[in-house]
């Protein structure tokens, strides 16, 4: 077992030492965020070069990830890759939790801090992540590649009545904080917030946003996720 703490765009093992490669919901995360959003903190609701920035960003990062496993994988080795990605309406089946941390940012941050709160995220479209020419040039054989919906585990507790009402929003306020909170966090830090005000600004954002998806909370149950599950093979030499 290795424990590596280099970024996955980045070369992490030696060449041909890789049998089997698996990535899970991460590839949506960029190198480095482009360029601020100015409308609001993540790139599904970008417009104009803000998003052609951000597209290129992820198709950037896409062809170093493939660049560096053809390289590590051995021939014959096998990349597995489950995709966070946007369905044909340019939907990542969760938007409305989003929408809500960008209504509490409005709220909590100032004017500047509102504009660096952006996301180094961007959920690429299925064509996007199903490139064949992309694949031939790093050595790659497309085994399988699928789109998938699925529905967030917590909403079919809440239809079996497994949990109340309260604990549902507990459940999705603990998802969205384990993937958002470190860049609100940062964005009070880039301000020189003091640790007593990002503190009490991260408590009072939290709260609001709890507030908000009880608000919201039967457009909540529509959630799932979208992904494009991929299978690949580097090719024999």
């Amino acid at each position: 077992m290795i424990a590596n703490g280099r970024s996955f765009y980045e070369s992490c093992l030696s060449s041909n030492s890789l049998l089997i490669g698996y990535s899970s919901t991460s590839l949506h995360w960029l190198s480095h965020k482009p360029c601020n959003i100015s409308n609001h903190c993540a790139s599904l609701f970008a417009q104009g070069d803000e998003l052609k920035a951000f597209q290129e960003q992820a198709r950037l990062d896409f062809n170093h990830f493939l660049e560096y496993r053809s390289n590590e994988l051995i021939s014959g080795g096998v990349l597995i890759l489950l995709i966070p990605c946007v369905d044909d309406h340019g939907s990542n089946g969760f938007d409305i939790l989003r929408e809500i941390l960008y209504k509490c940012a409005q709220l909590c941050l100032t004017a500047q801090e509102l504009l660096e709160y952006t996301f180094p995220i961007h959920a690429r479209s299925y064509a996007e992540c199903v490139d064949i020419q992309l694949f031939d040039r790093f050595s790659f054989e497309l085994i399988k590649s699928e789109f998938n919906s699925v529905q967030m585990p917590f909403i079919q507790q809440w239809q079996n009545k497994e949990i109340t009402q309260d604990e549902f929003i507990k459940l999705i306020v603990s998802y969205v904080r384990s993937w958002s909170e470190s860049i609100l966090k940062q964005t009070l830090m880039t301000s020189n917030r003091s640790r007593e005000e990002i503190e009490q600004i991260q408590s009072q954002f939290w709260s609001l946003y709890s507030d908000e998806l009880r608000k919201e909370f039967n457009q909540l149950l529509d959630m799932h996720m979208n992904f494009t599950y991929l299978i690949l093979k580097k090719k024999n030499d």
